[in-house]
């Protein structure tokens, strides 16, 4: 089952809990400072916990699989995936953990 397919059957706070389970990836940006610190790519999504320990989920539904993919690629090869976001994405993820 997709994961965007899970969090609209689900309901409850308790619908994120599988995040505390995840175990990210340090990102390495190669080119930079990056505000990114650790991601997390599944089928179709990707977590991203930046420098401040917030982590966003974007997924297929918010902002869509054309980001969501370009993000997953960016992530996998530790480049530019904070500057895709800050110009791109922006505020359109999914939902944002603190």
């Amino acid at each position: 089952m997709l994961i965007s397919k899970r969090f609209e059957i689900n309901a409850g706070a308790h619908k994120f809990a599988w995040l505390n389970k995840v175990k990210m990836r340090k990102y390495q940006n190669k080119l930079e400072r990056s505000g990114v610190d650790y991601f997390e790519c599944g089928t179709d999504y990707i977590v991203v916990q930046f420098m401040n320990d917030t982590k966003y989920l974007y997924n297929y539904i918010r902002p869509g699989k054309t980001h969501v993919e370009k993000m997953k690629k960016l992530a996998t090869q530790d480049l530019g995936l904070s500057t895709f976001i800050s110009q791109h994405v922006k505020d359109k993820f999914y939902t944002k953990f603190e």
